[in-house]
């Protein structure tokens, strides 16, 4: 749904700029067309839309239409878009210069007009499409449950699985967090197959190897801690256990005796009666897999399960894909934090929302100390490293609505919402000592890392995204020339 040369009106009418209003609108509605370029000589004067007629035409009262000019009422700030511009954005420029009808340009040159009517008639029809879909699947698994008789019960669970089915397609369309998307699809395929366990692996572009990214039904602290990047499972590589044959395969395995199942035992898993692995695919490429493992109250998985399952990671796997491009576009690739531009997005959003319900913001600058000296005598591999794990530090230890990000270099920002100050020093403290405590691994034995932490807080030290930027990195630097390891408050010149 990009291309505006799908949405826009099939050629421009052009009308003279002394044509009268009479004749302009006849020919309008001759045309069936909601809005003419008004041109002079060759050249584009403006534009004349049924909102002109709206706005303008009706409030002026009783009119001479046959001898008043269009030129008197046509709109005179001509606004264009060139032929590649998103539908999104196109929608986004439409409500904020309040107009329904935009010229499309390509190479320069006008070639059509897009209105908001066209934009929402494929909208409308996008989404019937997509209905359309559904309904056809839902049809196909009422049928296939009366081809086999299936008693009552049966066919309540498959409408029920259905109705899951449903809502993941409508909900997936609006995640645009990896994590979360991850989760939700786990919940909603566990949930619909009864199943004890559950975990969604996705395929490590670097090493080939399937990671484990969430799971379901394990202990709840082994969970937290899988869930949130603090503990890694084993990878699996493909080709290996019946998750790699799935990756290889592109097609799902069911297993409902896994003692006597060879792949399985490749696994190295333990305590599973019957599993069902089903593929990711997007453009026929396998980006990762569903595991589930065991019945809630017992029994198999079944070939109706998978066709379930199928549907589901069929609506899932682009929605994955499409929040992994947007997690890689707002993601450092070394610290797993987030991009400098991110951060300065999100503050500037969260200042905004502070003034408007009066609430906090706190900004945390830290700086790695003697990060030169690691990279000068252990190399640059080390100094990576270093990034690395501080950055895992301090992921894992702020709070689930907190940002972390790469601000540059080996300098690290935390944005804390709703945030005062004391809260914040006490978080700055949490990440310093964190990072003492913590081994550094390295070929010549373990080493010991510390940081510097400056802190200035929104409104107390600044309402200015900035100045308050510029106050905690003042403070940071109070902290490296008092001796380092140590967080310091920002010192505005309102305290």
């Amino acid at each position: 749904m990009d291309n505006m040369v799908s949405y826009m009106t099939t050629g421009i009418v052009q009308v003279d700029i002394n044509i009268t209003l009479l004749n302009a609108i006849k020919l309008m509605r001759e045309k069936n067309i909601g809005a003419v370029l008004v041109e002079d000589r060759g050249d584009i004067k403006g534009i004349f839309t049924e909102r002109d007629l709206l706005h303008k035409l009706i409030p002026a009262g009783k009119i001479d239409m046959e001898s008043l000019l269009v030129s008197n009422f046509m709109s005179k700030d001509l606004i264009t878009v060139p032929d590649d511009t998103s539908y999104l954005e196109v929608i986004k420029i439409m409500r904020e210069k309040r107009v329904r009808h935009i010229p499309v340009t390509k190479n320069g040159k006008i070639t059509g007009i897009v209105s908001m009517r066209d934009l929402t008639k494929r909208l409308h029809e996008y989404v019937e499409e997509r209905t359309q879909e559904i309904e056809a699947a839902r049809k196909t698994l009422e049928a296939e449950v009366e081809e086999r008789k299936k008693a009552e019960t049966e066919l309540a669970k498959k409408v029920e699985n259905l109705q899951i089915l449903y809502s993941v397609s409508k909900a997936l369309n609006f995640a645009n967090d990896l994590n979360r998307v991850l989760l939700f699809i786990l919940d909603r395929s566990r949930d619909a197959l009864q199943a004890q366990k559950a975990s969604l692996m996705l395929i490590d572009e670097k090493t080939r190897e399937l990671a484990v990214k969430v799971v379901r039904g394990v202990p709840m602290d082994i969970e937290e801690k899988i869930n949130s990047g603090q503990m890694e499972c084993t990878r699996i590589k493909i080709g290996e256990g019946i998750a790699g044959q799935v990756a290889i395969q592109k097609q799902y395995i069911l297993v409902d005796d896994v003692e006597n199942d060879a792949r399985f035992k490749q696994s190295g898993k333990s305590f599973v009666e019957s599993i069902l692995c089903m593929p990711l695919l997007v453009n026929d490429e396998v980006i990762g897999v569903i595991n589930l493992t065991n019945k809630q109250k017992g029994g198999k998985f079944t070939r109706e399960d998978a066709d379930i399952l199928s549907t589901l990671a069929g609506h899932s796997a682009v929605t994955i894909h499409n929040a992994k491009l947007y997690h890689l576009a707002i993601t450092d690739g070394l610290t797993q934090l987030r991009i400098h531009r991110y951060f300065q997005q999100r503050l500037q959003e969260e200042l905004i929302r502070s003034a408007k319900f009066n609430h906090p913001v706190s900004l945390i600058m830290s700086d790695i100390d003697h990060f030169k000296k690691f990279n000068d005598t252990y190399g640059h591999q080390m100094g990576d490293l270093v990034l690395m794990e501080t950055a895992k530090l301090f992921r894992t230890n702020v709070r689930d609505v907190d940002i972390a990000a790469r601000y540059g270099g080996e300098e690290f920002a935390i944005v804390m919402p709703e945030t005062g100050k004391d809260e914040a020093f006490k978080m700055a403290e949490k990440l310093r000592k964190a990072v003492e405590a913590h081994d550094y691994p390295s070929q010549k034995g373990t080493l010991k890392v510390t940081v510097s932490l400056g802190v200035s807080t929104y409104p107390f030290d600044s309402t200015d995204k900035d100045e308050l930027i510029k106050f905690a990195d003042q403070a940071l630097y109070r902290a490296k020339d008092g001796g380092r390891n140590q967080v310091q408050q920002a010192q505005s010149p309102g305290n």
